[in-house]
């Protein structure tokens, strides 16, 4: 675990996090309230989190392995971080965090220790939606009442051995996803973040959990870093991350096409990854105001038609480029 300084660095956090003067006085925080919660953090938090992640992280996702993970990870939330939320979040009246003090900030913060399991394909959601429930029971009557944060977090078992789910599960999705999760989540729709939550209480302090497949987990890093929560107002960046959000969704929907379609009717025998034919090259045409000129590419992705009598290729082609990006001679 990295080492961390026993005193906030004012100006290293408004220099890495963009936050003003301003920002920072809105949250209704003193300079010295922050260094109280960063100090109690650092010294008082850190090593007690990063012991429990490691025990959630054996105890119920390592120990699963009929799951169909791709990976997973956990994380202890950067101290800076933590200051930075905490700021932004009372900064912009969240009703969540009016009543937080600088005493009692960890009753309020849902992610102090984060999981991350992805997936290769999207439907298999199901299978560790039930698993978790399986272990942390789904009882509405114990959710966080997000009026009362504190009270919430001081009636609540704070034993590991009754951990149970804070919040409601929800699915994070995009306008036109396919609907797969109504009977079990509550479905938020978004612009474009794809995810789905569980906030659980285990032991002293919340854990949250996202499950995503590995085109949304792509696609958020990107985005991460080149956005969140810094540049949202620059419309080239949203642009280009809303065409990589696409081409995500895209990349989802084919995987599965290739699984519950193609697969099934075309096994590939692990022991021979050439039984697919290489096809002869052929030629994608892109817009030239994005300098594409024409490309030869070869694929072992079959040439078989889609149920709409497009390839893959040509599925792709047309995600990105309209109508450029039909196989030439087809256009």
């Amino acid at each position: 675990m990295a080492e961390y300084p026993l005193k906030l660095d004012l100006n290293k956090l408004k220099e890495e996090m963009h936050l003003s003067d301003e920002v920072i006085e809105a949250s209704r925080f003193s300079k010295e309230d922050l260094q109280t919660i960063y100090q109690d953090y650092v010294e008082h938090r850190l090593d007690e989190l990063e012991e429990l992640k490691n025990r959630f992280v054996s105890q119920y996702i390592v120990s699963a392995k009929n799951l169909p993970f791709h990976s997973y990870s956990g994380r202890v939330k950067d101290p800076y971080h933590l200051i930075e939320k905490i700021i932004r979040k009372r900064s912009t009246n969240d009703v969540k965090y009016g009543d937080m003090l600088a005493s009692d900030y960890y009753k309020y913060i849902t992610d102090l220790i984060g999981c991350r399991i992805l997936l290769v394909y999207k439907r298999d959601w199901e299978k560790v939606h039930n698993h978790l429930t399986s272990f942390f029971p789904n009882d509405a009557s114990r959710y966080i009442d997000c009026n009362h944060f504190a009270s919430s977090y001081d009636a609540a078992d704070a034993s590991t051995s009754h951990p149970y789910m804070a919040e409601p599960p929800v699915a994070h999705t995009r306008l036109g996803d396919p609907e797969i999760y109504q009977n079990k989540l509550k479905v938020l729709n978004n612009h474009y973040y794809r995810s789905l939550h569980y906030v659980l209480r285990y032991g002293t302090y919340y854990v949250e959990i996202q499950v995503r497949t590995l085109f949304d987990e792509a696609w958020g890093e990107v985005d991460h870093d080149v956005l969140y929560p810094y540049h949202k107002s620059d419309k080239v960046l949203v642009g280009f991350s809303q065409l990589l959000n696409r081409v995500a969704g895209t990349g989802d929907e084919m995987s599965a096409y290739f699984k519950d379609v193609l697969l099934p009717e075309r096994p590939i025998e692990k022991s021979s990854p050439l039984d697919v034919p290489r096809q002869p090259a052929q030629t994608l045409t892109g817009p030239p105001s994005l300098g594409r000129t024409s490309q030869s590419h070869s694929s072992a992705m079959p040439l078989s038609a889609s149920p709409g009598g497009a390839t893959p290729g040509e599925i792709l082609g047309i995600t990105l480029y309209g109508d450029l990006g039909k196989i030439e001679g087809e256009a």
